[in-house]
């Protein structure tokens, strides 16, 4: 609809500067008149959520509100968060959005486990040459932040991988080749086209018959 709206087709990747500049800049011309409602009111859900952002991130300025361009350090630390916060919460402040964690795909089977391509890592993932390593890291993903909490409590690191520098506090996610893997009240599976695929979750109580 949006490509009959614009009269033509368009051709990729070569106009997509020209696209992302239509939809992120100021013109108001960029959806198709039937859209113009649902458009304006995205428009200031989406104002709302930056302005709460922005006081959400007060509390971890480093100086006061418009004293970045000062020429001395005089106030810098005017805003710090007092305290101390834990590595991902402080990583989600950064980020600007949910707490949320990386975990590394390996495929296990009954002999043991592969890296996402199908490498043998060993009965416990033991097996770590460079090139394996480096294409275990290769299978880094950060998961959707519904799993943070399951993800915590319920992933380690392999076995094999406690004693590597690298590796020793990354937390493996193990797919099997039939059935979904099962983190908290979700079911996780890999698809090699789609990539990580997440179902489930928590379940809704009845509703009471009046």
């Amino acid at each position: 609809m949006a490509c009959a709206a614009d009269g033509g087709s368009w051709s990729v990747p070569s106009e997509v500067p020209r696209l992302v500049e239509r939809v992120y800049g100021d013109a108001t011309d960029v959806v198709p008149p039937a859209w113009s409602a649902d458009e304006q009111q995205a428009r200031q859900k989406w104002t709302a959520q930056q302005e709460e952002r922005a006081r959400s991130a007060e509390h971890f300025l480093l100086t006061r509100a418009g004293g970045h361009t000062n020429e001395t350090l005089d106030g810098l630390h005017y805003g710090a968060a007092p305290g101390s916060l834990a590595e991902q919460r402080l990583e989600a402040v950064v980020r600007d959005g949910e707490r949320s964690v990386e975990v590394i795909l390996v495929r296990e089977d009954q002999r043991g486990y592969h890296t996402l391509a199908g490498r043998w890592l060993g009965v416990n993932g033991e097996a770590l040459s460079d090139d394996v390593v480096e294409e275990v890291l290769g299978a880094t993903v950060r998961l959707p932040s519904k799993l943070t909490e399951p993800a915590e409590r319920e992933l380690a690191p392999l076995d094999g991988w406690r004693s590597h520098p690298w590796l020793k506090h990354s937390r493996a996610l193990k797919l099997t080749a039939d059935t979904p893997t099962t983190l908290g009240e979700y079911q996780v599976r890999y698809d090699e086209k789609l990539g990580l695929l997440v179902d489930g979750g928590p379940r809704r109580p009845p509703r009471r018959r009046t």
